[in-house]
């Protein structure tokens, strides 16, 4: 039996955020603070819509996204 050796760190956890679909992969956001509601509005504007790209599937995802918010 062998032993693999390790490396210690300080231990931490990371968050990311990331968006795909069949069609493309979008963009990858790391977290460093607890998300809110504000916080995950400004993520997927910053990050969904600009990766999505293609203007009449943003409006649907954009309709998406607001029926959503209502419930």
């Amino acid at each position: 039996m062998s032993a693999i050796p390790t490396v210690k760190h300080g231990g931490g956890n990371i968050m990311l955020w990331g968006c795909f679909s069949a069609k493309w992969t979008g963009r990858l956001h790391c977290i460093e603070e607890r998300m809110d509601g504000a916080m995950y509005h400004e993520i997927l504007g910053n990050n969904l819509l600009p990766s999505y790209g293609n203007s009449e599937e943003e409006s649907r995802l954009v309709d998406t996204l607001e029926e959503e918010e209502d419930h």
